[in-house]
């Protein structure tokens, strides 16, 4: 799969972390780490702030306990923990989880996610989910989506197992984790399948039948015995690891009477054998497994759901494998339960078969941490607490039933049924409509509320001569429902993802004063440089300046931008500094950001020196900065504290953001460095094809291409996900200089000193469509209005030409 397009599927669990990765030839193969599927999801707090999760954690809180996380999901309520000598906000502890695996999954594929598809538990509501979409966020994770935990079980059951639904029939199931229990009913509904009810035990799972070993070693070896004091409350670091040691060895114990009569358990300190029969365990387990079987059973007759009208019983998480949890659910229920080899791995494999929901965007003035933390999982001390909790379809279900207006839709996936009969489809309720197929049928595309495809991947499973389609819920629109919570309308002008291909251009007449043009992100304002070292910000529709020029640079400005929210504008500078400036007030923010240039290069006349570039994550909290000698160097936008630098080559000047935040692209003489948008870390070889020095570069609004511009007149389209040449566009006597995407994939720019040429990028060719240049004056800077209605070029004579576009 190395190199090649993927999906990752990421089932955060309490103890356990899993991830799947599902190519788009329908293969998935589970994530490993330190050769095993499962990833401790603890997390350690170092004395610098680094956060070390999975197995190093559990290494490193030997030596401080007092930084340690085992659980950071049960923590999920919490907002703050404290940990070793400081606060951490919750979502940054799951983000060190969630970006161990994005790592690792870079590591072992070569490339980045097309997409990462988190599971949760079906009781979680909007404000839990919020705490997940921010930890993936902070994880570097943006192209992310949501899919319930029996959502995905199910979507596993019916689409690797072959399993189908009797017509009229409902669906538990059963998933029994290492920190909490859930249940949940599915059944038909109208048109598809949706989930009816969900229960759970916060404070029962599969940490509490590793109690139950450790009890017995008590009660064999006697409690009173000194050893046990340290084993409890250990002191110090050797205390410690043999605190791991019993509880590591508890849970192996635990696992081994699922397939033996009886096995032996290691009790450090007391250096002590203890035997524990299958029978014995079993004796001690058994209340809380009933517990876990009368809930399942609690919640059918609160659903008015007779255990006659079940059709399936599903047993997942990884402390399902215990046999007398199928017996007792038999027993209790009447229903011999479905067993699976591998529990741990179904959620997390499933999801990739469903379609996932999304949260709205994060709130850009959130938390403007500069990244993720670092990252690289400990005993685990017995902490309790909560009720059961029920909840009914209508109440507390945001991601699968009743929605609030501001949570996502919900999970939809069709399940085969009889053979040559309708599929039925999990989704949501209410009168949102769920598309379905029938057994054998070809898959149907996809649709959103508004008409247009939600989930391309009409991705395919075959059991058999069965045929699993993947549908989508279409009631989102029905969901959401006052006008009050419907997105703010759109900029007037067209919509460059939708506009069709420009077939003419034509001059605005007034000419504005400056250079370096660029557009707020609203449309309204053009901020140009002037000669006198200041920035002017104009009306666009009326072509005159608003306010005083912006003044404080020493020297020449190199660069402009706005943030993405339209509120900061940010310059850089010959004179070595990075300006912020608030764009209604026009006031400068705090004190200018120094020492851009690397301290070794020799500043020239001719190359310059100082500040070269600037811009925004697409989020508005970091910054990225080019200065003199190549030198990148990532800030927290809202602090101007560094957070990080690296070097390219000397001839680097401009760094772009992908719009999803996920790669930064730098020029490095004749390749291009990609780089991770949170991590900062290079994302494998430079690419290389140019054969003179890269000038310019510009990804699609998709992320998904990247345009590349060298002196020798040649334009390389790359395709991002498979760090691949598309196509290598040429020019006999453009003399380029830049490029820009005008749209989302169709068109682009590219120009020169004497000519902008419009490309029709499907066909390879240019659109017929140019602005040559009528004046001595030749062009020098260009940029592209948000809505794709106007393009700004800046001329060596310090004007700007503003250019309509007709469609």
């Amino acid at each position: 799969m190395a190199g090649r397009a993927y999906r990752l599927g990421v089932d955060f669990g309490t103890s356990h972390t899993v991830a799947m990765l599902a190519g788009l030839d329908g293969r998935i193969r589970p994530l490993l780490f330190d050769a095993s599927p499962l990833l401790p999801s603890a997390v350690f707090a170092g004395p610098d702030a680094t956060l070390l999760a999975g197995a190093d954690a559990l290494r490193a809180a030997v030596g401080d306990p007092g930084a340690f996380e085992p659980n950071p999901k049960r923590r999920v309520d919490d907002g703050a923990l404290w940990l070793g000598q400081r606060t951490f906000p919750v979502p940054m502890l799951v983000g060190a989880v969630l970006h161990r695996v994005y790592v690792e999954a870079l590591r072992a594929t070569g490339g980045m996610p097309l997409e990462v598809v988190l599971t949760h538990p079906a009781s979680w509501g909007a404000a839990r989910l919020r705490v997940l979409a921010e930890a993936a966020r902070l994880a570097g994770v943006h192209q992310v989506g949501f899919v319930a935990e029996p959502v995905g079980a199910a979507a596993y059951l019916a689409v690797v197992r072959g399993w189908r639904m009797p017509p009229g029939r409902r669906v538990v199931v059963y998933d029994l984790g290492a920190g909490t229990f859930d249940v949940t009913v599915l059944g038909p509904t109208g048109t598809g399948m949706a989930v009816l009810g969900t229960a759970g035990l916060d404070n029962l799972g599969g940490l509490d039948f590793d109690d139950l070993v450790v009890r017995h070693a008590r009660t064999s070896t006697g409690a009173t015995h000194p050893g046990w004091q340290r084993l409890d409350r250990p002191d110090g670091p050797a205390d410690w690891q043999h605190r791991r040691l019993l509880w590591d060895s508890a849970r192996g114990l635990k696992e081994h009477l699922s397939r033996h009569p009886a096995g032996d358990l290691y009790v450090p300190i007391l250096d002590r054998p203890v035997r524990l029969t299958r029978d014995e365990f079993e004796s001690a387990a058994r209340p809380l497994l009933d517990r876990t079987a009368t809930t399942a059973l609690r919640l059918l007759a609160d659903l008015g759901v007779p255990t006659s009208e079940v059709g399936a019983v599903f047993l997942v998480g990884g402390a399902s494998r215990i046999p007398l949890a199928g017996t007792t659910l038999h027993r209790i229920l009447g229903i011999p339960p479905t067993v699976i080899d591998y529990p741990e791995l179904v959620v997390a494999e499933g999801a990739l078969y469903c379609p996932p929901t999304r949260l709205p965007a994060a709130d850009p003035h959130g938390d403007p941490s500069g990244g993720p933390p670092t990252v690289g999982a400990g005993p685990w001390h017995p902490s309790r607490a909560g009720p059961t909790q029920a909840t009914r379809h209508g109440t507390e279900l945001p991601a699968v039933t009743a929605i609030p207006i501001d949570a996502p839709a919900p999970a939809v996936i069709a399940i085969p049924v009889h053979v040559g009969t309708p599929a039925a489809a999990l989704g949501p309720t209410g009168g949102s409509a769920a598309i379905g197929t029938t057994a054998t049928a070809a898959p149907t595309a996809l649709a959103s509320a508004s008409g247009t495809a939600t989930w391309p991947w009409q991705a395919l499973r075959r059991t058999g001569s069965r045929v699993v389609a993947l549908a989508l819920a279409v009631g989102l629109a029905v969901l959401l429902g006052a006008d009050s919570h419907r997105p703010s309308p759109a900029p007037p002008g067209p919509d460059p993802s939708t506009a069709g291909p420009v077939r003419g251009v034509e001059p605005v007449p007034e000419l504005l004063t400056g250079s370096r043009p660029a557009f707020h992100p609203d449309g309204t304002l053009l901020a140009t440089v002037g000669e006198d070292r200041t920035v002017q910000l104009w009306d666009v529709a009326t072509r005159q300046p608003v306010g005083e020029p912006l003044s404080g640079h020493t020297d020449e400005i190199y660069d402009v931008t706005f943030s993405p929210d339209g509120t900061v504008l940010a310059t850089a500078g010959r004179d070595d500094t990075v300006r912020l400036w608030d764009v209604a007030s026009r006031r400068q923010l705090g004190a200018p950001i120094t020492g851009l240039a690397d301290p070794s290069y020799h500043r020239c006349v001719t190359c310059g020196g100082g500040a070269h570039h600037v811009t925004f994550s697409p989020d508005g909290t970091r910054l990225a900065t080019v200065g003199a000698g190549g030198r990148i160097r990532w800030w927290n936008a809202r602090t101007r504290e560094p957070v990080a630098v690296t070097f390219t080559g000397e001839t680097s000047d401009e760094v772009v953001f992908s719009p999803d935040g996920t790669i930064v692209a730098a020029v490095d003489v004749t390749t291009v460095q990609l780089w991770h948008g949170t991590t900062y870390q290079p994302l494998g070889a430079p690419l290389a094809g140019h054969r003179g020095l890269v000038n310019g570069l510009a990804f699609s609004a998709d992320s998904s291409l990247l345009a590349t511009t060298d002196l020798d007149d040649t334009i390389l389209l790359w395709d991002v996900p498979g760090r691949r040449i598309l196509d290598r566009l040429s020019s006999t006597d453009l003399g380029i200089r830049d490029v820009a995407f005008l749209d989302v994939r169709t068109t682009l720019l590219r120009h020169g000193p004497n000519l902008v040429q419009f490309w029709d990028i499907g066909r390879r060719a240019p659109t017929g469509v140019t602005i040559a240049r009528d004046t001595p004056a030749a062009f020098t800077e260009l940029a592209v209005s948000p809505v794709g209605d106007l393009v700004a070029i800046a001329r060596d004579d310090d004007r700007v030409q503003l250019w309509s576009l007709t469609r």
